[in-house]
């Protein structure tokens, strides 16, 4: 009889690699968690919602699984309007499910992005503050640099790490009740793609920048397969609703 394992499985925790993951699963055990990681790995949509098929058949109850698999149905099909209602159902569902009192949020603001670097221990106080300075500086001759730009440039930080930071960043935002307003944070929100699939995109988009290269989160998404031209048009007319209701 097969063995269901906790979520999150301790195993799956030590060992994440693909082949790690296909082991244990071989090895008789009902893990979504395993399923979970492993749809975040394999290289293509079909062999995503494969996983997630299966991770939902061992935990039919679980609105999340539900609104990731609803999400890669619609990837797979973008004009089929039916998936896009079962999609929006499951979406306010887990709405109802997830919103948590104000008293139970996050009461302090999210850290910046340079005390995060500072906390985690990827960046000194004195280089913190040589970043700050010469931010300030270009702000002063009316260039808006970001920090993590102007610390990527000078490669101080390496890209998974500040990528790290970005993440602990929107963990933060969200605890605090703050609303997506990037378009990363939109798909995450929205449920057609992971964090661990933005935390990636993320890490190429700094490679580049150090390559003084630049390019878009959802234009390196699109490269990875992740999402669809249509999903993609989706996340950018919600931010920009987002961005005029903020004027009304």
């Amino acid at each position: 009889m097969a063995t269901t394992c906790p979520h999150p499985c301790p195993e799956v925790t030590q060992h994440s690699t693909a082949t790690d993951l296909r082991l244990h699963l071989l090895s008789g055990f009902c893990c979504v968690h395993a399923w979970l990681v492993l749809a975040d790995q394999v290289p293509t949509l079909q062999q995503r919602y494969d996983c997630l098929v299966r991770a939902a058949h061992i935990d039919p109850g679980s609105i999340e699984l539900q609104v990731k698999l609803l999400a890669c149905r619609q990837a797979l099909s973008p004009y089929d309007q039916d998936i896009a209602a079962q999609l929006r159902q499951a979406r306010a569902l887990q709405l109802v499910r997830t919103v948590r009192p104000h008293a139970l949020r996050r009461r302090e603001p999210p850290r910046s992005l340079g005390t995060i670097l500072l906390n985690i221990g990827a960046l000194s106080d004195i280089d913190l503050h040589k970043f700050l300075a010469e931010q300030r500086r270009n702000r002063d001759q009316g260039q808006r640099v970001l920090l993590g730009e102007l610390i990527i440039r000078k490669s101080m930080v390496p890209p998974a790490a500040l990528a790290r930071a970005l993440m602990i960043q929107h963990h933060e935002r969200q605890d605090y009740g703050a609303p997506p307003v990037l378009i990363g944070e939109i798909l995450v929100q929205q449920g057609y793609i992971s964090l661990h699939q933005l935390e990636l995109a993320i890490v190429d988009q700094l490679r580049l920048l150090q390559l003084n290269q630049r390019d878009s989160i959802g234009k390196i998404l699109l490269r990875r397969g992740v999402i669809s031209w249509p999903i993609l048009q989706h996340a950018i007319d919600h931010q920009h609703q987002i961005a005029l209701d903020s004027y009304i």
